[in-house]
């Protein structure tokens, strides 16, 4: 009798845990590991868990990660008057994984995702956006401060501005393959991020794109960039190293203030334009190559130089024999203090130039 009583209690126990919600085990960011963005080994769907890994990125490491997530159920849809479908918030969706498909859970294809859909959300971690979404809205993900990780879809198309704006904690983004333009304010405020693969592409980096992303420690700029725009890295002060593509027109102002960490800046032949305030505050430059290909060196009405509150000790090496035509007079000035006089050029010492040098190669 008393085996059957244990026999019984055992067999309510084991009934009684299996209505219990399963507990899923929590996706824990490895510590000494920079791991890749999530890439897709088994396609989730709605009913089924899908399989996403990701792998180290430090050299000689092999250390790899996996996870089993569904397409997030619960998101909102709204129809365009174009027809066009978008997803327009989070819904009744309450994970930290959002995997958004490119279709609902009806069948309906996905156009794109609509302006602030997931701003501010203060739980999403890691965000993959299915292939054959195309159009990306503003501020989709701006504010989520918790987010580490993000993948766009490789065909989108981004629209407006502000994006990433915020994401405190994002440190990887894997972005559209043939994006052409990188919008104002894309990833301004990041602050964790390490590194960013610019698509060769891209044509232009736009307004306070990558401002205040002090982690960022290295860039290499696209091939086909023509433009980078006014406090484009602006306040990047990990940056030590960055690598202009031959074809580069254009340093807008203020593009590189505050990059305190760079040391030697090489800028490309084919380069016609550097703006007042380009490089100011940078603190660290040692020396500065400038091609003769430069059509305008811009110093404001002012009196600001794209070298101004850099160190009196830099040196300006350009392989012109001359100042160019469109350089002006006093491009080369450090401030060094306010000016006690009603004489504009005081407190100004100028820089040393080098003509005739040798510029290297990126």
């Amino acid at each position: 009798m008393k085996m059957s009583r244990s026999i019984s209690a055992l067999l309510l126990l084991c009934v009684l845990l299996s209505l219990l919600p399963a507990c899923s085990k929590k996706l824990v960011e490895p510590e000494d590991h920079d791991m890749s963005v999530w890439t897709v080994e088994k396609a989730p769907t709605y009913k089924k868990k899908g399989v996403l890994t990701r792998v180290c990125l430090d050299e000689g490491c092999s250390y790899s990660q996996s996870t089993k997530v569904k397409c997030a159920k619960g998101l909102v849809y709204e129809e365009s008057d174009e027809g066009k479908l978008y997803v327009t918030g989070k819904g009744s969706f309450n994970g930290s994984f959002l995997y958004i498909s490119s279709q609902t859970p009806d069948g309906r294809r996905v156009d794109g995702i609509d302006e602030e859909a997931f701003m501010d959300d203060p739980d999403i971690r890691y965000a993959y956006v299915e292939d054959g979404i195309k159009e990306l809205h503003g501020y989709i993900f701006a504010g989520c401060t918790s987010l580490f990780q993000a993948r766009l879809p490789a065909e989108g198309e981004l629209f407006d501005f502000g994006h990433f704006i915020g994401c405190i904690a994002l440190k990887r983004v894997s972005l559209p393959e043939k994006m052409t333009e990188i919008p104002m304010q894309f990833m301004d405020g990041c602050i964790a991020l390490c590194q960013i693969s610019i698509p060769e592409t891209v044509t232009s980096i736009e307004f306070s794109a990558f401002n205040l992303c002090t982690s960022l420690n290295e860039v290499k700029l696209p091939k086909g960039l023509k433009n980078v725009g006014a406090d484009a890295f602006s306040a990047c002060s990990g940056l030590s190293e960055i690598v202009f593509p031959e074809g580069l027109e254009t340093i807008r102002e203020n593009a590189f203030v505050g990059c305190t960490a760079l040391k030697t800046v090489i800028l490309p032949a084919g380069l016609k334009e550097l703006r007042e305030l380009a490089f100011a505050h940078c603190i660290g430059l040692q020396k500065v190559y400038i091609p003769a290909s430069v059509q305008g060196i811009y110093v404001s009405s002012g009196g600001f130089s794209p070298f101004n509150y850099c160190s009196k000790d830099l040196v300006l090496i350009t392989d012109a024999s001359k100042p160019g035509q469109g350089w002006a007079e006093n491009f080369n000035v450090y401030y060094t203090g306010l000016s006690e006089t009603s004489d504009p050029s005081d407190g100004y010492a100028y820089l040393q130039v080098q003509y005739n040098g040798q510029i290297p190669t990126n």
